[in-house]
């Protein structure tokens, strides 16, 4: 557990914690909101705790985090829930979840939802994906919804920070310049996914126009059972580079990971979503049919599939219906919303 540290900027009129309860660092999201605090808002304190409530579960660190936001004034979350038997927030506090709800992308109910009730206000990135949480909530919740769009998704606007991580990536791989990136991510592990895919053969079939970068756990192991030369086409980005970056610095992208495609759809460039019945974690069965356009049954048919051109119309459609309005202002409207002076 991290203990909670704070940036005092001048005077304080209010304290902003965020929190963090898987463990794993801050989400993209969370980073750009503080960086937008930073800029606009040095009025405000700014508090951080990470703690993987999964794991500690002791008396002491509960107590510790339930104080913690019993005290913040705002309390950004981009976990489903917060820790167990945390207090109302009080009158004028806010307890806000920021993050893409994987169960409502698709306007249906796909697993558990978040605990509505420990939230005052629910970011979304779309207005579609709004009225799905919406329709959830019904008339009795008090919960705020802002279809703001996704903080994380104000990076894919920036023509800086693409340059900054394409450089990132021909530092990696200087193979790669010259050639249109693909990036392959998936949450399952790549021996799960990649069974059956013959990144040899893909090798031959695009390598003189493409060069592969997958960020998926154990590719490693994967890409042992190759020749070294394969690295001509592959690389493996699972620790190397973060994964905005490695969005960023990519001219397609082909997943499994509903997220991903969605912040990826900000760029406009093209978006293969990977529904094989390995690594479909339900996309093929939730896609609505008018995307299935961009779907990509098998990674063996991703040649036949770069050779088709793709419907701009139908890219631009999901986009809009996901990912919102995508003018790189998302933070600061969310920011003009939830701290108003």
């Amino acid at each position: 557990m991290m203990t909670p540290t704070v940036n005092a900027n001048g005077s304080s009129s209010g304290a902003v914690l965020f929190l963090e309860t898987q463990g794993a660092g801050f989400s993209a999201n969370l980073i750009e909101v503080r960086n937008e605090l930073l800029r606009s808002r040095p009025d405000l304190e700014l508090r951080y705790v990470i703690i993987n409530t999964a794991k500690d579960q002791t008396v002491r660190t509960h107590r510790m985090v339930q104080a913690a936001c019993q005290d913040a004034s705002h309390v950004i979350c981009a976990s489903n829930s917060l820790p167990a038997n945390m207090p109302a927030a009080r009158t004028g506090h806010k307890r806000i979840l920021i993050q893409p709800i994987r169960q409502h992308m698709l306007g249906r109910t796909q697993g558990s939802s978040p605990n509505w009730a420990q939230f005052t206000d629910v970011v979304a990135q779309s207005g579609f994906v709004a009225s799905a949480v919406s329709r959830e909530l019904g008339s009795s919740a008090s919960v705020r919804l802002h279809a703001t769009g996704l903080p994380a998704a104000d990076r894919f606007s920036s023509d800086a920070a693409t340059a900054r991580s394409r450089s990132a990536l021909h530092f990696l791989a200087p193979q790669a310049e010259g050639r249109k990136v693909i990036a392959l991510t998936s949450m399952r592990k790549a021996r799960t996914f990649l069974t059956n895919v013959d990144l040899g053969e893909l090798a031959k079939r695009l390598a003189s126009k493409y060069f592969l970068m997958i960020k998926a756990p154990d590719t490693g192991s994967v890409l042992k059972r190759y020749p070294a030369t394969l690295s001509e086409f592959v690389l493996d980005v699972q620790s190397s580079m973060r994964n905005i970056e490695h969005l960023l610095a990519s001219d397609i992208l082909v997943s499994s990971v509903f997220a991903d495609a969605v912040l990826f759809s900000t760029t406009r460039r093209q978006v293969r979503l990977l529904c094989s019945s390995r690594d479909a974690e339900g996309l093929g069965s939730l896609l609505p049919k008018r995307f299935t356009d961009l779907t990509l049954p098998d990674m063996n048919m991703l040649p036949e599939s770069l050779a088709q051109r793709q419907s701009a119309a139908v890219s631009t459609a999901f986009g809009d219906e996901y990912a919102g309005a995508r003018d790189g202002q998302a933070t600061k409207a969310l920011v003009r919303q939830l701290f108003a002076r």
